[in-house]
């Protein structure tokens, strides 16, 4: 799988009302980043590896010109597994960011859990804590709102939260 390209669903963006930006609480889609947003590559921290997915940037510019938030959330466990720093995580996630400038996108949001798989913390994938970190940062509506990914952790954290996912 971590070659295997997958292009973002858009079969929902037919059909999205406009939002008003200012509109409190407000609107998001929470994405999955490896193989959501960009090509899985096992324990991604080079820049050089990094790699949209083709068609993402121009389906996120879609979302944000309807008046979703757009919010990242990730499991970066190489940070526990020592691979590699956040300093790194964070210089990545910056590269996104100043990628999709060139696509007129702004991420809202960017969380990540460097926990190891096994540690006890809320904020892994699977457990609420980014999402709900995210929805009183940025005043979200999560009855309002959308998450998409590729693992079924994340189906089933959509389903407790009541997220519609795709």
């Amino acid at each position: 799988m971590a070659n295997q390209r997958r292009t973002l669903s858009t079969r929902f963006l037919r059909n999205i009302v406009m939002t008003d930006l200012t509109e409190k609480p407000r609107r998001a889609v929470f994405f999955d980043r490896d193989g959501t947003l960009i090509v899985e590559k096992n324990y991604l921290h080079r820049i050089e590896d990094f790699e949209f997915i083709p068609g993402v940037p121009q389906a996120l510019k879609r979302l944000q010109d309807a008046g979703f938030l757009l919010v990242v959330v990730t499991n970066q466990s190489g940070v526990a597994r020592e691979y590699f720093t956040v300093e790194t995580v964070h210089r990545l996630h910056e590269h996104m960011c100043l990628e999709l400038k060139h696509y007129c996108v702004n991420i809202n949001g960017i969380y990540f859990c460097p926990h190891h798989p096994d540690a006890e913390c809320d904020c892994r994938k699977g457990k609420p804590g980014m999402i709900l970190q995210a929805a009183d940062d940025l005043d979200i509506d999560l009855s309002r709102s959308f998450m998409t990914g590729v693992s079924k952790t994340l189906r089933n954290l959509s389903q407790f939260l009541a997220l519609i996912f795709f």
